[in-house]
């Protein structure tokens, strides 16, 4: 049987290459530098590839807007890659109408490990009538976890963030908050919040559950939930 011929190895010397024009490629064969994309001929993208290029600065900064703008009500808690989700969300708004809202976000938790789920073995009930939002929140023991002996009551806000998010200052917030409720209340007990919508702006609306311990806020995450439970477009006035 004849000997396998190995395959002769490139001579290239790593130190004379110009890593500017030139990428080092390793293989079987031996080191040897390939060109750089785009610099013998233009890189082409597809539409789609040239859209999300141009539109990832923008939508980034839209994203972090948001975060600020919601800041007083992350403290504690774990967001992941939540500023990347809403990044996302309004880099597809923008590519189906031409500007960002806030289509894409409904029912995003801002904590992947802690959802609304996770805290609250009821779901509420939401309304919107008139431009005003209802929501019926299932209160009373039973109704949200404790996940601990440690929580001691809690507390349901509905937060409505709206405005344009690709421009500075663009943003605004309101909210509402309940009463504290105890763990130790016994059966079902009403907690009824509304918030009134703006006719204009796109807007998304949350709803927070805070955990406390004694006389202070709960400091870790499991302890919260974070989540978009109604969005709108608004009619446009940026034109």
């Amino acid at each position: 049987m004849p000997k396998k011929r190995k395959p002769k190895k490139r001579k290239y010397n790593k130190l004379n290459y110009d890593p500017e024009k030139y990428d080092w490629v390793n293989s079987k064969e031996g080191g040897y530098p390939r060109r750089k994309k785009g610099t013998v001929k233009p890189v082409r993208l597809n539409t789609v590839l040239q859209f999300n290029a141009a539109a990832t600065r923008s939508t980034n900064e839209a994203a972090k807007r948001v975060l600020a703008k919601l800041y007083p009500f992350l403290q504690y808690l774990m967001l992941g890659r939540t500023v990347v989700k809403i990044a996302g969300a309004f880099k597809k708004s923008l590519a189906q109408s031409g500007r960002m809202d806030y289509s894409f976000l409904q029912g995003l938790d801002f904590q992947p490990d802690y959802t609304l789920q996770d805290i609250v073995n009821e779901l509420l009930q939401i309304v919107e009538k008139d431009g005003v939002l209802f929501v019926d929140f299932p209160a009373g023991a039973g109704f949200v976890k404790k996940h601990s002996s440690l929580p001691t009551g809690y507390f349901v806000e509905l937060i409505l963030l709206h405005g344009d998010p690709a421009r500075e200052d663009g943003l605004r917030v309101d909210s509402v908050e309940s009463r504290l409720f105890s763990f130790e209340e016994e059966g079902y007990v009403e907690c009824k919040l509304s918030i009134l919508l703006p006719e204009k702006d796109p807007w998304m609306v949350l709803v927070k559950v805070s955990c406390l311990m004694g006389r202070g806020m709960a400091n870790t995450g499991k302890y919260y939930a974070l989540k978009v439970i109604r969005v709108g477009k608004g009619i446009s006035n940026l034109d």
